[in-house]
This record gives structure tokens, C-alpha cells and sequence, in this order.
């Protein structure tokens, strides 16, 4: 049975590989698939890729360090979309609504699909209430922020407690809520949403986009040993910590150079590290901007390397994307033990070094640049757990989601049509009931 699936996310389309993964593996099966996202400057405002219908809302997309300004940017993005999804499920109704976050409100989006009859999935990318304690709590700067200081409360705290509010009202509505990963899928439980509404669905490469590659490109005496990083340039993401690793490994290695293919809030930081370290653009090259996904995997296959540096957060509840796309790719790939990471993952695929450690990540720099066999073996390695837990699982795990969605929904319907009939069976209908003496 093809589904007709509406989906909504605050994010653009051609950089953010779980929306794209999800929503194309549901267009390939043959779901008919309308995907509202925000519109990047040169993108068309409607689409049709890879089988998807995508719909680019014209407002911009905020990136800095006010928490109010994202939360308003989030509103305004509500306020367009809404009424969008809710016009198509009129003319033609959807299956189910698949939200995904940030934030966790969007959900309420599908209101009228809702009532009407859809089922509605909520995607959890991040645990709001968590990451925004870690980025803003304790913030105090604008006229908002100053208005409630004055009254003895402390606006990062305030947004994130409402925040949960808003968690727990979204994670309520829905009819379903996916998770990463298990670690979010237990911290959801812990917040209090039942199991019977949770499922795990990671992030694992897509498999079209991000191919295993038949071979390790060669690391010669006199040519460059190409590292790569890829994805949103945050500060809670470590990327200072793998630019000084860097540019420290070079000191031993100077035949490493350094690709940061990505944009975010971190970018000026990181380009006033970068310049302060003397990184000039024959050893290290940065977008500052996001890069589509299909530029992205096309430009990381010729790396010899891959850095996730992260930082570990309040729950440690981050896997990066990055990691899995390395090893579907087969990039060995250093990474920072956290807690999370280092509950999927050994030394058998990864390079692991402990958090924030610059010192141990650039001697990892040199060491697998040196070391081709075991350069190999995590190759090996990575290629394994990809066969494992890769996309192929995954994707067989979102499509039981919704089926099982729909399911529920034919058999209340048919449950309804049985209560019809056995009901004219009775004599409820009046032609049929007893004529009266």
C-alpha cells in the first residue's frame, strides 16, 4: 500500500542527509512524498528530487547566539507552514504528517491533518530542552533577556524550561517519535514518553549518496595527506579543537592539509583561530557555508582521513552523522570517546582519543598517516559495523514505523465499517426495527 506523506523540516533540503535520507527511501519504495523545508538563496521554490516534491518556504533561516531570535525564526517558519500543509491535506489527504526537529513544536503544524485523519511522526534530530541548556543557559544578553534578569529570572534557564514544557506537549501529540539513536531513545523514556510510541532509526550514510569506495586513495612521500571534516561548524561539534590538533600534527606531518566543508554559528571563531595559527589556504580550505550533500560526498571520497572532534554535551546524546558517512564511505576516521560514541564504536573502527584532547588527536593525525595497515583495519572494521547497523537496517526500521502506522488506521477503519454492518444486522437502522403495537 503507497502512502501519501506530508513532511516538514526547519532546515534546507540539500544539506541535511536525515531528511533526505528518510524522505527519498520512502519516494523510492513508491510513497507519493511532499517535503516543506526552508529555501536557500538559488534554489527553485518547488522541486522534484529523486523522487521527492520539495517545497522551499522563502524566509531565512536564523544562525547566532540570541535563543529568542531562533525560537521567533522557528515561529515565523510555523506561521508559513502550517497553513501550507494543512490547504494540501484538503485537497488531498495525507497518511502521515513526518515532523522533524528542531524544534519540537513544529508538530503542531499538522493540527488540521490530525484531526482530519493523518498520523503524525515526530523526529527527534536533537532533544531541544538539552541541547539549548548547553548552548544558552545562563544567558542574559538583549532586551528580553534584560527584562527578565531585572525580575530575578534567568532567561536561559526560563527558555529551557519551557522548552521541556513544549517536549512533552509535542512528544503527546504525536502518534509516533523516533529517535537516533538508543541513548535518545532512553532519555526519552526518561522524560516520559511511553515505549509503545518510540522507535530507533540512526543516522546511518545513505548508501545512493555515500557508496563504499573500492579503494584507499594512496598517501605518496612527496603528495598531500588530505583530512577531512564535514557538517554544521559549531563550537559544542570541537572544530578548534581539530584545527589545533592540525595544525600541531603538522609540525611532525606537514604533508597533512585540512578541508572543513560546512557553516554555522562557529564560523568567525573559527576563521580568527584559523588566521592566529598562520593556517593559510594552501594547508587548510574552508566553505563557511553548507554544502550540498551530493557536492559534499562527491569531495570527502579522495580524503585520506576524517576528524570528528566533539565536544561532549550535558547528555551525550550526539552521534555524528559525519562518523557513520566515513565509514560507509571506508575514510579511517579519528574520533573523540564520548559517551555516546563510545557506546557504539572500539578501537576496531574508529581511532578514538579522549575528549578535548588536542595532543593525543594530533598524534592520531600522524600515526594513521604513517600506519597503511591500520589505516586498513579500520576500514575493516567500519565497513562491518556499516553492514550491520547501515542504512539498509534503518531503512527497514522508518518503513515499519509508518506502515505500522497506517495499519492501525485500516484496521480502525474496518473495525468501524464491521460496527456498521453488524449494526443494520440489529435493526438500528429504522426500516428495521420492530414495528410497534
Amino acid at each position: 500500500m503507497a502512502l501519501r506523506i506530508g513532511a516538514i523540516a526547519y532546515t534546507h533540503y540539500e544539506s541535511d542527509p536525515r531528511v533526505r535520507r528518510e524522505a527519498e527511501a520512502l519516494a523510492a519504495r513508491g510513497d507519493d512524498v511532499t517535503v516543506w523545508v526552508l529555501q536557500k538563496e538559488g534554489t527553485a521554490a518547488e522541486e522534484l528530487i529523486r523522487g521527492v516534491k520539495v517545497r522551499r518556504i522563502s524566509i531565512p533561516r536564523y544562525r547566532g547566539g540570541q535563543a529568542l531570535a531562533y525560537v521567533g525564526s522557528y515561529l515565523r517558519f510555523l506561521a508559513e507552514v502550517g497553513p501550507r500543509i494543512s490547504r494540501a491535506h484538503l485537497q488531498q489527504a495525507f497518511d502521515v504528517i513526518h515532523v522533524h526537529t528542531m524544534p519540537d513544536f513544529m508538530v503542531f503544524a499538522a493540527t488540521l491533518p490530525r484531526l482530519f485523519g493523518a498520523k503524525v511522526v515526530l523526529d527527534m534530530h536533537d532533544l531541544m530542552p538539552d541541547l539549548f541548556a548547553l548552548k544558552f543557559e545562563g544567558q542574559g544578553r538583549g532586551p528580553v533577556g534584560r527584562v527578565l534578569g531585572r525580575i530575578g529570572l534567568d532567561p536561559g534557564r526560563t527558555l529551557v524550561g519551557g522548552l521541556r514544557l513544549a517536549q512533552d506537549a509535542a512528544t503527546t501529540f504525536a502518534d509516533a517519535v523516533i529517535a537516533v539513536h538508543v541513548n535518545q531513545y532512553e532519555l526519552l523514556l526518561r522524560d516520559g514518553v511511553p515505549a509503545r510510541k518510540l522507535a530507533v532509526v540512526m543516522n546511518a550514510a545513505d548508501s545512493a549518496l555515500f557508496p563504499p569506495r573500492e579503494k584507499e586513495p594512496p598517501i605518496t612521500n612527496d603528495g598531500p595527506i588530505r583530512v577531512v571534516y564535514h557538517g554544521t561548524i559549531l563550537h559544542r561539534y570541537g572544530v578548534d579543537l581539530a584545527v589545533r590538533a592540525f595544525a600541531k600534527a603538522r609540525e611532525t606531518e606537514p604533508r597533512l592539509q585540512l578541508d572543513l566543508y560546512g557553516g554555522g554559528d562557529f564560523v568567525p571563531e573559527l576563521e580568527r583561530l584559523v588566521a592566529d595559527l598562520g593556517l593559510g589556504p594552501d594547508v587548510l580550505r574552508m566553505t563557511g557555508k553548507h554544502v550540498p550533500l551530493d557536492e559534499i560526498a562527491a569531495k570527502i571520497r579522495e580524503a585520506h582521513l576524517g576528524l570528528v572532534p566533539n565536544r561532549d554535551d550535558h547528555e551525550d546524546s550526539v552521534l555524528p552523522t559525519k562518523l557513520l558517512e566515513y565509514l560507509a564511505v571506508g575514510i579511517p576516521s579519528i574520533a573523540s570517546r564520548t559517551r555516546c560514541v563510545g557506546r557504539f564504536f572500539d578501537e576496531r573502527q574508529v581511532e578514538l582519543v579522549e575528549v578535548g584532547e588536542v595532543d593525543q588527536m594530533a598524534e592520531a593525525l600522524v600515526r594513521l598517516s604513517r600506519d597503511g595497515k591500520r589505516r586498513q583495519a579500520l576500514i575493516k572494521g567500519g565497513r562491518a559495523w556499516d553492514q550491520e547497523y547501515g542504512f539498509e537496517a534503518q531503512k527497514k526500521l522508518l518503513f515499519r514505523v509508518f506502515d505500522g502506522l497506517v495499519e492501525e488506521k485500516v484496521a480502525a477503519e474496518r473495525k468501524a465499517r464491521q460496527a456498521a454492518v453488524e449494526g443494520v444486522k440489529t435493526g438500528t437502522k429504522k426500516e428495521d426495527r420492530p414495528a410497534e403495537a
